[in-house]
C-alpha cells in the first residue's frame, strides 16, 4: 500500500490534492498488478507536481504521452519500471474537424466538445489550422466524438479519425500586443491582455478565476515574468513574451500574445 499521506503531505489546494491521489491509485495498480496503467490528459503544472510524486514512488515507471513534444496537455503511461523498454500501446487518437473554420477560435471547439458531457481530462491539445482542426483525445471516446460532432459554433463539419503520420501540428493562433504598462503586477496585465478595468481584473482573480502557468494565483499584487502564460476563464489565454526595457517616462515596454 502507497502511502498516500506522505507522497502529498506538500499539497494544500483540495481539488489537486484530489487529481494527484487518483494518480496515486492508478500507480498502485500498475505496480500491484503488473500492467500499464494511463491517466486522463492533465496540464503542465498538475504534471510537474505528478512527476515530483512518481519520483518518490519505488519500482514505479512512466512515460509521458498524448501529442508532440510541445503539447501542453498530455497524460502518462504508469508501469513497473522493468518494463520501460517494452513497446507501449497507444490510448491515444487524433481527431480532425473540417470545414469553413475561419470563424471559429480554441473556445468554439472545445466547448462544442465539452456541450457532449465529454470530460476534460479525456481531450488533449487543440490545433487549429486553415481548413481543418486536430484535436487530440483518449482512444475511447473517438468513436463517439465522429459520430456525433456535426457542428462547432454555427458551422457545420466533417470528422475523421487520422492517424499520428498524417497529422500536421500548428501553434494556436494569436494576435501580439506591444504596449506600455506601469507594473508587472498581475492585475495591470490582465487588464492589458483583455481590455479590462482595474477593478474588474481584481474582480476576476478574487473569484479565482485566473491561473498563471496553469496554477490558481488569487493575488492582484502577484508579479509576472517574461514566459509566464496567462489562463482567464471566459477569456482566453495570454503569454507574457518579453520585457522590452522602460520609456522616457518610466513605463514598461512589453509584448504579449493573445491566443484566440
Amino acid at each position: 500500500m502507497l502511502d498516500r499521506e506522505r507522497l502529498t503531505s506538500h499539497i494544500k489546494k483540495p481539488e489537486l490534492l484530489l487529481k494527484m491521489r487518483m494518480l496515486i491509485d492508478k500507480a498502485e495498480i500498475a505496480l500491484n498488478k503488473h500492467v500499464v496503467v494511463d491517466t486522463d490528459f492533465i496540464d503542465p503544472f498538475e504534471r510537474k507536481t505528478a512527476m515530483a510524486i512518481f519520483n518518490g514512488i519505488h519500482n514505479l515507471g512512466y512515460l509521458e504521452a498524448g501529442g508532440p513534444e510541445f503539447a501542453e496537455r498530455k497524460y502518462f503511461l504508469l508501469f513497473p519500471d522493468y518494463m520501460v523498454q517494452m513497446d507501449f500501446i497507444e490510448y491515444t487518437s487524433y481527431l480532425e474537424i473540417s470545414g469553413d473554420i475561419n470563424s471559429l477560435n480554441h473556445r468554439d471547439f472545445l466547448g462544442s466538445l465539452m456541450s457532449m458531457g465529454i470530460k476534460r481530462g479525456k481531450i488533449g491539445d487543440i490545433f487549429i489550422g486553415e481548413k481543418s482542426a486536430i484535436v487530440s483525445l483518449k482512444k475511447e471516446i473517438g468513436d463517439y466524438l465522429l459520430m456525433n460532432i456535426q457542428k462547432v459554433g454555427n458551422v457545420n463539419v466533417k470528422c475523421s479519425l487520422i492517424s499520428i503520420d498524417k497529422v500536421v501540428f500548428k501553434e494556436q493562433a494569436y494576435e501580439r500586443k506591444d504596449l506600455f504598462i506601469a507594473s508587472e503586477r498581475l492585475d495591470v496585465m490582465l487588464g492589458a491582455a483583455f481590455n479590462l478595468s482595474r477593478n474588474e481584473s481584481q474582480a476576476k482573480i478574487e473569484a479565482g478565476d485566473i491561473k498563471i502557468n496553469w496554477e490558481s494565483v488569487e493575488k492582484s499584487s502577484y508579479k509576472l515574468e517574461p514566459g509566464d502564460m496567462i489562463s482567464a476563464r471566459g477569456l482566453g489565454r495570454a503569454l507574457y513574451e518579453t520585457r522590452n526595457g522602460l520609456s522616457k517616462k518610466g513605463r514598461l515596454n512589453i509584448a504579449l500574445k493573445i491566443y484566440k
